[in-house]
């Protein structure tokens, strides 16, 4: 590019380039500016040498440190532009692993869950590597219409003794889950270990499943109803592979953070991994840019809030 001005000796144009003289061949004035070295050249050929010499690819880059002083409105833009595009690039990573984390997810397990939150449970997979994972065997028995859980249970009294028990109906009442625990009759359980629980009966434990997929979720429990089966129990709770249940006594529930409503946890049907609702989309798509707004918005924004304060 070349500034023509009006030179005072002659009164006639003369040209005068605002870049100087190119930086490569030193004999011609300067057209073109390096958007990323910035050196000034004259012509393709000297472009294509300042590119060899420097191995400089002529592209700008967008996270260059420019002192807050040199800044000016078109850098402001280029840093919003460039925030934008990172902000674009996320949230489409984001849905493409969804989508791929949905489609390696084995249809059996696809099935299972579905089957889990028409009885109003929220069940969960990890990675397949996961050696949760590889633990549950968890299975829909189409003849009986039933579904057969993996159980963990913990006696915390017993030095966090952990059992996991396979096939356990969903229609069985968790009392009669424990009761062969309690009475010695699983292979596994042997009298020294859970002797304590034997001496103190139903009567003088509780069982207590372990909370998922809430906030600071790490003290907390549900306290399960013995005399209800294990579908019911869990009811609008959400488990992760398979849910496990702590056996403590009963004077040590004050040790636990008892969740006694489902307020602290959203029940609601969450969306599946790779399901975006265009309602989301459109959302995210039709909001106000704030960072460029006039004021008159922001003065409409703040009538509405003391309106509902007043409310």
């Amino acid at each position: 590019m070349e500034l023509l001005i009006d030179c005072p000796e002659n009164s006639s144009k003369c040209d005068i380039s605002r870049l100087g003289a190119c930086e490569v061949c030193k004999n011609i004035e300067a057209k073109y500016t390096c958007p990323k070295c910035e050196v000034k050249t004259c012509s393709l050929a000297c472009l294509k040498i300042h590119k060899k010499e420097l191995e400089c690819d002529g592209i700008r880059d967008k996270t260059r440190y420019i002192p807050l002083k040199k800044m000016t409105n078109m850098d402001y833009m280029s840093d919003y532009n460039f925030l934008e595009g990172c902000t674009r690039f996320v949230h489409g990573r984001k849905r493409l692993n969804d989508k791929k984390w949905s489609r390696d997810l084995p249809q059996h397990l696809q099935r299972l869950r579905m089957l889990t939150r028409q009885r109003k449970t929220i069940l969960q997979f990890l990675g397949r590597n996961f050696t949760r994972r590889k633990l549950n065997s968890t299975f829909y028995d189409t003849k009986s219409r039933k579904i057969y859980w993996s159980v963990e249970w913990v006696f915390v009294n017993a030095e966090n003794k952990r059992f996991i028990e396979k096939k356990c109906s969903e229609k069985e009442s968790v009392g009669n889950l424990l009761k062969k625990y309690i009475d010695l009759q699983h292979p596994d359980a042997t009298h020294s270990e859970l002797e304590h629980y034997r001496s103190r009966g139903f009567g003088g434990i509780k069982v207590m499943l372990k909370s998922e997929g809430i906030k600071c979720c790490g003290n907390k429990v549900y306290e399960l109803d013995l005399r209800k089966s294990l579908e019911e129990n869990l009811q609008k709770k959400t488990i992760i592979e398979f849910p496990t249940l702590l056996v403590i006594f009963k004077e040590l529930e004050a040790e636990y953070d008892i969740i006694e409503t489902d307020e602290e946890e959203d029940t609601s049907p969450k969306e599946e991994p790779g399901e975006h609702s265009s309602k989301k989309e459109e959302e995210y798509s039709a909001r106000t840019n704030f960072l460029f707004t006039d004021e008159s918005l922001w003065d409409k924004l703040s009538d509405d809030e003391e309106n509902k304060l007043e409310k």
